[in-house]
């Protein structure tokens, strides 16, 4: 378990993502910086924002995604 702003994860194939907010819990996360980690997010990974404003992180966050695999034309259904 790591938080991908803080440090890289460096065991097995499967991560565990947890996401605390940068500098505390009291953070919203930018759309720029939602954006870095959907580039460190893989398929199965799992991200788990713990911050005041996880619901709507989480929320753009999927959004960000599902735009990134439709671009690729790599749409899940």
């Amino acid at each position: 378990m790591v938080d991908p702003f803080k440090g890289k994860s460096t065991a097995g194939d499967f991560r565990y993502y947890r996401l605390h907010g940068i500098g505390g819990y009291n953070y919203k996360y930018s759309t720029e910086e939602l954006s870095i980690l959907t580039k460190i997010v893989k398929d199965g990974d799992y991200a788990m924002f713990n911050n005041t404003a996880m619901w709507n992180d989480a929320k753009r966050f999927i959004a960000q995604v599902n735009g990134d695999l439709r671009k690729k034309g790599m749409e899940k259904h």
